[in-house]
């Protein structure tokens, strides 16, 4: 498999798939910058599926070459650098960071960076691996902690969110979380296999039942918070009072 295809897939836009609830979650008609968009996968169904007309950025060159197929346009930079967006002219309505800020040395900063190319309205929206899986805890506790070429513990993967950090996170680039969704895998994932019978069976049923590790991703739709002008109108009276002055003066 080469660089370009490692994560091209296809999906059931109607399935319960991470891909699938983050396109629904972008909505239709939209103008879309979908960050790291890989070869396509999912700016081919945002605007097959959902009409909407897709700006792509990714690094890869030939994976983006791919992905023209599905965008109106697609901006070779690597995210990892600053102002790698800067050739964009436009503002968008929806921001897309599907499984892209774990790659990346500085998520928090690139996320800023890309809110100045969103709407006054729009939403971002944002999918990442739950570092609190599980199935990560069963691992560590066997003393393992395995990087894999796919997966939750995918060796590209260089930042770990939980759902908390996450949400703080966009809090603190001036974001406020208005959804959240969870694709949750049960107690256990095959993925950690190996390491479920080397648990003692007091540990092996805490695990069963620690709800925060259910989660094999985690969801986020975040918007620019509603600014509302506290300063008291004047009531009737005050107005009556203002013209009354007014009139006397």
């Amino acid at each position: 498999m080469t660089d370009a295809l490692k994560y091209d897939y296809a999906f059931d836009p109607n399935d319960d798939s991470t891909a699938a609830r983050v396109c629904r979650l972008v909505g239709e008609r939209k103008q879309v910058l979908e960050l790291g968009c890989a070869a396509g996968a999912m700016s081919k169904v945002l605007s097959q599926h959902y009409h909407c007309a897709v700006t792509g950025v990714e690094f890869n060159a030939e994976a983006a070459q791919l992905a023209r197929a599905f965008c109106k346009e697609v901006l070779v930079a690597d995210l990892d650098q600053a102002d790698s967006l800067r050739a964009l002219d436009q503002s968008f309505e929806v921001l897309v960071f599907a499984d892209v800020l774990e790659h990346l040395r500085d998520p928090e900063a690139r996320l800023r960076e890309a809110l100045h190319y969103l709407s006054p309205t729009g939403h971002v929206v944002v999918s990442v691996p739950n570092i609190a899986h599980n199935g990560v805890l069963a691992q560590l506790w066997c003393g393992e902690f395995n990087y894999a070429e796919t997966g939750l513990l995918d060796r590209t993967h260089i930042h770990f969110f939980t759902a908390n950090t996450l949400q703080r996170m966009l809090e603190r680039v001036g974001l406020e979380v208005d959804h959240i969704e969870t694709i949750d895998t049960g107690p256990f994932h095959p993925e950690f296999a190996a390491y479920w019978d080397q648990l003692p069976p007091e540990i092996y049923t805490l695990f069963q039942h620690n709800t925060p590790g259910q989660p094999y991703q985690i969801i986020m739709r975040a918007k620019r918070p509603v600014v509302i002008d506290d300063t008291p109108s004047p009531s009737l009276w005050q107005r009556v009072q203002q013209r009354l002055r007014g009139t006397s003066s």
